[in-house]
């Protein structure tokens, strides 16, 4: 049977095991990045579900060989609030991972969220850092309950940008509802796109989310995640049993 989604589909029986997978899927990606162009650009998303996977980054010993030293970190979205906030994505990524990575503080790029034009000023963060094109070597994108991804939010404008790597964006009825986030140009560039999805309460979700890839479901006006393609790059996905356990191929 065909895969439910688009690209590569990794089903894992537990939430160790698949956070393993991921783990070793990365390294791999990153030292190739380095090879060959001397640098990983990583772009990284907060929330919930990767906080227990940055954590196994740093303490489990097999993968001390990623190349930290020679990696740049940059934000899939952020919200619009204090760098010390407790929904602040970028306080979780600089507490859970950054602070025990050997890197330089010029490797960490956060979205200067308070900032004046701060969509603006990260767009043009990326392109000084990687040139005009903005490729990011590797994105970990999570997927929430209404299909969004990123700051992609179901009906929002920010699904229509077809230029600007960075936008500002809005999460009606959610905690600090204003955003900053990576659109479809800046995600559909990378070279790897990495999807992590976990526990239960993400299947029904999922079952959609293949629908609309299918062409058999709502489109990405309402799933967002749909928009997801990288245009020259791999998409892997990586899930539990519990969040494919409806699913019809795995």
């Amino acid at each position: 049977m065909a895969p439910p989604f688009p690209g590569d589909v990794r089903v894992l029986a537990d939430d160790d095991a698949l956070l393993a997978e991921l783990a070793s899927h990365l390294l791999a990606r990153a030292v190739q990045a380095v090879r060959e162009r001397g640098w990983f650009h990583l772009a990284l998303s907060g929330g919930r579900t990767p906080e227990s996977f940055f954590v196994r980054l740093v303490t489990d010993p097999l993968y001390r060989a990623v190349p930290w030293g020679h990696t740049h970190i940059w934000m899939v979205d952020e919200r619009v609030v204090p760098a010390d906030h407790d929904a602040s994505n970028f306080r979780m990524i600089r507490e859970t991972l950054l602070e025990h990575l050997p890197m330089r503080r010029r490797q960490w790029h956060p979205i200067p969220a308070e900032a004046s034009r701060p969509a603006e000023r990260y767009g043009a963060e990326l392109t000084s850092v990687l040139g005009k094109e903005a490729r990011l070597d590797y994105a970990l994108l999570g997927l929430g309950e209404d299909g969004h991804t990123a700051s992609l939010f179901p009906n929002s404008t920010a699904l229509n940008e077809s230029t600007a790597f960075v936008v500002e964006s809005e999460a009606p009825g959610t905690v600090a509802p204003r955003r900053v986030t990576l659109t479809y140009p800046a995600l559909n560039g990378c070279r790897d796109v990495a999807v992590l999805a976990m526990g239960v309460e993400k299947a029904a979700i999922l079952r959609r989310v293949a629908d609309g890839f299918a062409g058999t479901g709502p489109g990405i006006a309402s799933l967002p995640m749909c928009g997801i393609r990288p245009a020259d790059g791999d998409l892997t996905w990586f899930l539990d049993e519990a969040a494919a356990s409806r699913l019809d191929a795995v």
